[in-house]
C-alpha cells in the first residue's frame, strides 16, 4: 500500500515538473494557447448539443398521438353517437335559455356571475317577481351584478 502510494506521489511531482518546463515563456503564447482551448471547448459544447438534438423527439414527433390499437378499443355504436350529440344539444340549449328567476333553485342561481349563495337565497326569498328589473327595484342584486346577469336570467308568470 506504501509503495502505491509513494508512486503516485512520485507521478504527481513528475507531471507537476514537465508541466512547468513546459510553459510557455512569452504572454502571446499563453493568450493564444487559452484562445486554442476556447475554441476547442466551444466546439465541444456544439458537438453536444448536436447529439443532444438528435437523440430527442422533434416537436412535431411530440405533438403527434400514438397510434391507437384498433382492437384495443372497442366499436361505437352509431345510436349512442346520436344519442350523445341529442344530449349534447339539449344541455347547450338549456345553457343558452335564460334561468328563471321565479323557478330555478339556489344551487343554480349561485352560479350566475356575481350571484352567490346569499344573493341566491335573497333572490328566492323575494319570490315571485313580475319581471326580471325587480332585483334591483327591490335592491336584491346590486346594479354592477345584474348587468352580468340580465341576459341570463328572466321572470316567467305563473
Amino acid at each position: 500500500m506504501n509503495k502505491l502510494l509513494a508512486a503516485i506521489v512520485a507521478l504527481a511531482f513528475a507531471a507537476t515538473a514537465a508541466a512547468q518546463t513546459a510553459a510557455p515563456a512569452t504572454s502571446q503564447t499563453t493568450d493564444d494557447t487559452k484562445a486554442k482551448a476556447k475554441m476547442s471547448k466551444d466546439e465541444e459544447k456544439t458537438k453536444m448539443m448536436k447529439d443532444d438534438a438528435k437523440s430527442k423527439m422533434t416537436k412535431d414527433d411530440m405533438k403527434a398521438e400514438p397510434k391507437k390499437d384498433a382492437k384495443a378499443e372497442p366499436k361505437k355504436d352509431a345510436k349512442a353517437d346520436t344519442k350523445d350529440a341529442k344530449g349534447d344539444a339539449k344541455t347547450a340549449a338549456k345553457k343558452a335559455e335564460p334561468m328563471d328567476i321565479n323557478s330555478a333553485s339556489e344551487k343554480e342561481l349561485a352560479t350566475l356571475p356575481g350571484i352567490g349563495e346569499a344573493r341566491a337565497k335573497a333572490i328566492v326569498k323575494g319570490r315571485p317577481y313580475k319581471g326580471k328589473n325587480e332585483l334591483l327595484d327591490k335592491n336584491i342584486v346590486p346594479q354592477n351584478a345584474y348587468k352580468d346577469i340580465q341576459d341570463k336570467i328572466i321572470a316567467k308568470q305563473k
